[in-house]
């Protein structure tokens, strides 16, 4: 198997006890043909992707996982995220749990052919070698940094609008769908959290310091879990910044997160101009760049 390749920070948010989640992990695992815990075999055949069903039929590619088989495709003529696979080895793939079924039925170092289908609706064929099945700490390692790069991808773009349930702090307006487009002229600092997780809330006296320099930004925590968790984290550590439940995890789909704290700077326009992972030294360094808001965000 490739070896993989991460970066410091990578290995650091890992040992600094950054919380990573399993959203869609166990699906996407079980679409390329892994075996659960409990379900193990010897050295299973390994294709990494994250599937979907089709509306029309097959398993659509979400993402691919670092040192895949198909990882070094992604972006090219050859594959992209969106295609649908229609057929592993000429046999059809009605959903992803056919795939799974068809991998599971092969042995690390095969070659199988897909069928893909297009977003054009075009059909196209494209070849790889099975691996085995990494570690469960490679797993862990590729899913996180599957997570950064899916959040990078997002600065230098519109950031995805969102709302809330406001539980805390000066009444938001826009906060059924549209915050952003409410804050349209100020920057807003975005911060995932859980009341389980210890960096963030070792992250609130920063954050409170970071809202009492810049009264122009707007700073809105999420978390997904119950009311009543969310409330007695706001009356333990008193946040200055509203503080709120995402409905139905939306923000949380929406801008790929899996692991807490993560953070997302957007500017006046709603732009993301970072993203963070704990220690917010990114973040600032995105912040010092944009000018001030005339009306403050509080």
């Amino acid at each position: 198997m490739s070896s993989v390749v991460l970066s410091s920070d990578f290995m650091n948010r890992r040992h600094r006890g950054g919380a990573w989640l399993q959203r869609g992990l166990r699906v996407g695992l079980l679409a390329v043909g892994l075996s659960l815990p409990g379900l193990a075999l010897a050295e299973p055949p390994w294709l990494g992707l994250e599937l979907e069903p089709s509306p029309q039929g097959g398993a659509k590619i979400v993402d691919v996982y670092p040192g895949s088989p198909l990882y070094g495709l992604l972006g090219t003529s050859q594959l992209a995220s969106g295609d649908v696979v229609v057929a592993l080895d000429g046999h059809k793939v009605a959903e992803p749990k056919d795939l799974a079924a068809q991998v599971r039925a092969q042995k690390p170092g095969q070659t199988v052919t897909l069928k893909l289908r297009r977003a054009s609706g075009q059909l196209a064929d494209v070849s790889t070698v099975l691996l085995s099945r990494p570690s469960e700490d490679q797993l862990t390692q590729m899913s996180m940094q599957l997570e950064e790069e899916r959040q990078k991808r997002l600065i230098g773009q519109r950031a995805p609008d969102f709302g809330l349930e406001q539980l805390h702090g000066t009444k938001l307006p826009g906060t059924g769908t549209g915050l952003l487009a409410a804050s349209k002229g100020q920057p807003v600092l975005l911060v995932f959290f859980a009341s389980w997780c210890g960096p963030c809330l070792r992250e609130i006296p920063h954050l409170n310091d970071l809202q009492a320099r810049r009264p122009d930004l707007r700073m809105i925590a999420l978390s997904t879990e119950a009311n009543d968790k969310i409330l007695d984290i706001v009356r333990r550590y008193s946040p200055a910044y509203a503080v709120g439940r995402d409905i139905e995890r939306k923000a949380y789909r929406a801008y790929g997160v899996a692991s807490y704290p993560t953070s997302f700077l957007m500017d006046g326009a709603g732009i993301v101009r970072a993203v963070d992972h704990g220690s917010l030294t990114t973040v600032e360094q995105a912040l010092d760049k944009i000018p001030k808001a005339v009306k403050a965000a509080r």
